[in-house]
């Protein structure tokens, strides 16, 4: 505490920052694994409402409880394993769009499993004459702290988001819940596009590992492909790949 790097100050607790600075409206956290815990605490004890957590690798007992802890007090959790939230031409927490993100405002507002695909996908965007407005990164994590369906709400309530694209994963819980979302209320109210990374699992032999942790979850095929069908029916575009 007591250092200034880049023209900021560095303090020694969030709470010392608070009582210096004065209210924050969000926290990103930057710490190995074994801190995680900790550093997750801090920022529920200051009641800071919206947390971003870039540290991947924490065990899962550590993730359900950060996610419980984040839950159980209001404050939203964006991740683990997040490279953060971007709205162009307002701001962003972490590191969307690299050193200097140079994103054409619009319409579009992009949610990704994939930190990489969550940039590839608004570049395509972009060379097509697609502006964007909000790009999300959930983390790659098995437990996330928000939810596709809890971030996709947020963004069907937002009045400069026309469109959203989504890259998931096959995932279990990410499609059921999707799937029951769709059914249960008055919940797809903007144009949903939806491509799914993991779909070759099916080809793939059992036992041979593929991309993030939370697609490692083998699904049966069959099952799959029907989830897929009942996203379609319920208005969803998915599509094959994001070109």
């Amino acid at each position: 505490g007591g250092q200034i790097v880049e023209d900021i100050p560095v303090f020694n607790s969030v709470q010392d920052a608070l009582q210096r600075v004065g209210p924050a409206d969000a926290a990103s956290i930057y710490v190995p694994a074994v801190a995680a815990i900790s550093a997750i605490k801090e920022a529920v004890r200051a009641r800071i409402p919206l947390v971003h957590m870039l540290t991947e690798a924490i065990p899962y007992k550590d993730l359900a409880y950060m996610k419980e802890l984040c839950k159980n007090n209001g404050i939203r959790l964006l991740g683990p394993g997040s490279l953060g939230i971007l709205v162009v031409g307002e701001g962003r927490i972490g590191m969307l769009g690299g050193l200097k993100p140079e994103y054409r405002p619009g319409a579009v507002s992009i949610i990704s499993r994939s930190g990489g695909m969550a940039n590839e996908i608004a570049q395509y965007l972009l060379r097509h004459s697609l502006g964007i407005r909000t790009i999300v990164h959930l983390g790659s994590e098995p437990i996330s702290g928000t939810s596709l369906v809890e971030q996709l709400h947020e963004l069907f309530l937002d009045d400069g988001t026309k469109t959203v694209v989504v890259f998931e994963e096959v995932t279990h819980t990410a499609i059921q819940e999707l799937h029951h979302a769709l059914h249960t209320s008055d919940f797809l109210k903007k144009p949903l596009v939806m491509t799914f990374g993991g779909m070759s699992q099916a080809i793939i032999p059992q036992g041979v590992p593929f991309g993030h942790v939370d697609a490692l979850m083998k699904r049966d095929a069959r099952s799959l492909e029907q989830e897929i069908a009942a996203l379609k029916d319920a208005g969803v575009q998915v599509v094959d790949s994001y070109e």
